[in-house]
């Protein structure tokens, strides 16, 4: 069983409201070292051993802001999530009817320490208590600073080229902790044609702030500042006139990031 599109709601019964007590089975959705090492991949509320999830301190996605009120605590906006105190060798299985094609898959992480790697497999048996597994790529998640500063990862192979998955209808994916913890807030597909091939695999880093209805974005590395509107669409243009750092006003949705230079 699993929630195979899940909605943004405090009472749909199609969101992750309320589903610490259907949340898996050990080492059948997830696999959790708590009786050895005494994390927890989910964070455990006091007197409770059900997985759960914690709220970023992120911005919210416009989703969230439009689920409406809370209507116990009055919250004007659904919170985002994410998955955080996950050790080495533990891990966790998505399962969901995928949108048949070729795609890059990346991931948005957050990483308060030296940085840290996920491991991405496909199971070829997902309702077994002995599974096998093909892995398929990695994610080598670096230093954010804080665990509340998030940055996009691609899946690449161990040369650090961003790589393609083949997927079609019902599969299920594992997300394995490899060494150096991290916080993940949500994994987005990408058409591999829209995959850049870049000859650096260390991605450059882009911090953004907003302050007075302005948001400014610096970002490590050579290269031309693009945005977009909307980050399916694959319609990425220039920032004009863009010099490092670029400030402009903070009026809507907007994504950026750096192509080219070294």
């Amino acid at each position: 069983q699993f929630i195979d599109n899940p909605v943004v709601s405090f009472t749909d019964a199609n969101s992750y409201v309320d589903k610490g007590n259907v949340s898996g089975m050990q080492d059948i959705d997830f696999n959790e070292l708590a009786p050895a090492d005494g994390e927890h991949i989910w964070r455990i509320p006091s007197g409770s051993d059900l997985p759960q999830t914690s709220e970023t301190a992120d911005f919210l996605r416009q989703k969230y802001i439009d689920a409406g009120v809370d209507p116990i605590s009055g919250s004007p906006d659904v919170p985002d999530y994410n998955v955080g105190w996950t050790v080495e060798g533990e891990w966790l299985n998505y399962t969901r009817n995928f949108p048949s094609g070729s795609w890059g898959i990346v991931g948005r992480f957050s990483n308060g320490d030296s940085g840290g790697t996920a491991i991405l497999s496909r199971v070829t048996n997902p309702t077994s208590a002995s599974q096998t597994t093909t892995d398929l790529g990695l994610f080598n998640i670096p230093s954010t600073g804080s665990y509340d500063r998030y940055v996009w990862v691609p899946l690449t192979d161990s040369d650090g080229k961003q790589i393609a998955v083949d997927l079609d209808g019902l599969d299920t994916l594992r997300v394995t902790t490899g060494p150096g913890g991290y916080d993940t807030n949500f994994y987005m597909l990408i058409p591999a044609s829209d995959i850049v091939v870049i000859s650096n695999p260390d991605p450059a880093m882009l911090t953004v702030s907003v302050v007075n209805g302005m948001v400014t974005v610096d970002w490590d590395q050579d290269g031309v500042l693009e945005h977009t509107t909307d980050i399916g669409s694959g319609n990425w243009t220039a920032v004009e006139n863009a010099g490092k750092p670029h400030t402009e006003a903070a009026d809507g949705v907007k994504f950026f990031r750096v192509r080219g230079g070294n």
